[in-house]
């Protein structure tokens, strides 16, 4: 199940007698809302390198074949 901080932000909890503060709850989940956005975006920027260093990755080993081809044929 996938909860947005803005979904986080506005949920409505019902009173109940004897229940919870409701300021407090607010700023909890004002809290964990601004939490969960910063996870999301260092998760987003996570991936973004790592898509970088998979590129960066597949352009070296392009290159080593590269130059194992020219090692190679030098060797000959």
């Amino acid at each position: 199940m996938k909860i947005t901080p803005i979904e986080i932000e506005q949920q409505q909890f019902g009173r109940a007698m004897m229940g919870w503060n409701p300021d407090e709850v607010r700023r909890f989940l004002a809290d964990v809302s601004r939490e969960l956005e910063g996870l999301n975006r260092e998760n987003t920027r996570l991936k973004e390198e790592l898509l970088r260093r998979d590129q960066s990755l597949e352009e070296l080993r392009a290159n080593e074949g590269q130059l194992r081809d020219t090692l190679a044929a030098a060797g000959r």
